[in-house]
Order: structure tokens, then C-alpha cells, then sequence
């Protein structure tokens, strides 16, 4: 599995905007790009998409900016995925009907439900406090 570049860098901007959530303050594209070290057009366009989704809020003009649209412990990492590649885990074909492709089909699906459980347990308020809220010890 690989972790698009778009993803990591809406995680980044939106735990950014987490960390200086207060309801009210809006944080500047471009200092939120030279922050992250994100190009600032490519932020705009993940904004957008997060926008879209109803996890920012923008506001226009001179003191515009972004912001969440929702307290940090009210969003975790799989809406996030979500609003950017539109599943935690997709499959991009039909389902086989011959030979193992169904087996394989229903292993991937069963695996990303699972994915999807754990990013929804990571909350913006615990990343962004240093806390996990996950137990990994086996």
C-alpha cells in the first residue's frame, strides 16, 4: 500500500489547523503552506475537497482564511481519508467471479472496514495532543 501525497499533506494541514482551533481564528493558506512545505495552489485544492466535505470552513478577504468547521474532537483521520480519496481502502475493479478473485475481493474489503475502525478512532484532539488513544502492544 502506498499513502498518496495528497493525503499526507490534507493530515498535515488539517492537524495544523487543529492545533490552533478556537472557534473563532482563522489560519492564512500561505502560512500554513510555508509551515507544512506544501505548495500553496496544491493546498487550496485540498482545502477545497475538505471544504467540500464539511471538515474546514473558509473565510474570504483581507483576514480570510481556513479553519475547522468542526471541534478537533469531532473529526478523525477517516473522515479526512474520505474527503480525499473518497474510501479508506477502495477496490477499483469489479468483483472476479472466477479463481480466487472473490476470496481476494472480500479479504481487501474486510481488511479496509478494519482500517477504517482504527482511523476512526484517531481524533484530531488526540493527534494533536500526542495521544494515539490506541493501545498497540500485543
Amino acid at each position: 500500500m502506498k499513502l498518496g501525497l495528497k493525503l499526507e499533506y490534507a493530515c498535515r494541514a488539517i492537524l495544523r489547523l487543529a492545533s490552533c482551533y478556537d472557534g473563532q481564528r482563522v489560519c492564512r493558506v500561505e502560512d500554513l503552506a510555508a509551515q507544512e512545505g506544501i505548495s500553496a495552489n496544491f493546498l487550496v485544492q485540498i482545502l477545497n475537497d475538505l471544504r467540500r466535505d464539511g471538515l474546514v470552513a473558509s473565510r474570504r478577504g483581507k483576514l480570510g482564511g481556513y479553519t475547522l468547521a468542526r471541534p478537533p474532537e469531532e473529526i478523525n483521520l477517516a473522515d479526512v481519508t474520505r474527503a480525499i480519496e473518497g474510501g479508506v481502502l477502495e477496490i477499483d475493479r469489479a468483483e472476479s467471479r472466477e479463481g480466487f478473485g472473490p476470496v481476494v475481493t472480500r479479504v481487501w474489503r474486510e481488511e479496509g472496514r478494519h482500517l477504517e475502525q482504527r482511523l476512526a478512532q484517531r481524533t484530531l484532539a488526540g493527534l494533536t495532543a500526542g495521544s494515539t488513544g490506541l493501545d498497540y502492544t500485543i
